[in-house]
């Protein structure tokens, strides 16, 4: 994938071109300089010293596969705290909710489900075996039990995935109040224009594929 095209005219470069600071903060490895995605802004940040150092010291593959919403929304206001001297185009790609499907503990017991026996881990574990097998990467899902292989019921099993999702839905929920009280701390909420929107939904099993198609 060659990324981004330079002719393509992107809206960070069309503010730049009439006198706005283009701040972006990116978690999504699609979205990296790499790809060119951060064409028009002044500033890109992209968490990797965090990622390099969570990743040094992971105990599993599923954790720290990107910057979570609280390390985020802390970059972003402390660098609104330096100030500027112009208008701010401000633009934050949070991966919640995304799999794997690990909120914090006080958000993924908050909504009810069915009790599979397993871990949340485990059945995140089961959830990318799907989504390996179903991508064709089958030496990737062979890391991962299966459901069948782990016994779960398939209701139960996506109960529980539910469950997460919900869970991250209303992590990120208690974030974005975090990040508009700072804009307010800063005297910056009336003067700004938000736009919230996902790039994609979740399947669970609907079709009997997972993850986002």
């Amino acid at each position: 994938n060659p990324g981004l095209s330079d002719n393509m005219l992107m809206l960070a470069e069309i503010l730049g071109d009439n006198g706005y600071r283009t701040l972006g903060f990116n978690t999504n490895p699609n979205l990296s300089t790499n790809a060119n995605f951060h064409q028009g802004f002044d500033e890109y940040s992209q968490f990797l010293p965090y990622l390099k150092k969570v990743r040094a010291d992971r105990t599993h593959r599923l954790h720290g596969n990107y910057p979570p919403a609280p390390v985020v929304v802390r970059g972003v206001l402390n660098r609104l705290q330096r100030g500027f001297e112009q208008p701010v185009f401000l633009w934050i790609h949070l991966m919640e909710p995304h799999s794997p499907y690990l909120p914090p503990q006080r958000f993924a017991r908050r909504f009810d489900r069915t009790d599979t026996g397993f871990t949340d881990l485990e059945i995140n574990e089961s959830l990318y075996h799907l989504l390996y097998t179903q991508q064709g990467s089958l030496r990737a899902a062979r890391r991962f039990p299966s459901p069948d292989a782990r016994g779960l019921d398939r209701d139960a099993f996506v109960d529980h995935l539910l469950g997460l999702y919900e869970g991250e839905i209303r992590f990120l929920d208690d974030q974005l109040h975090v990040l508009f009280e700072g804009l307010r701390e800063r005297n910056l909420w009336n003067n700004t224009l938000v736009v919230v929107t996902a790039d994609h939904g979740e399947e669970f099993l609907d079709h009997d594929l997972v993850a986002h198609h």
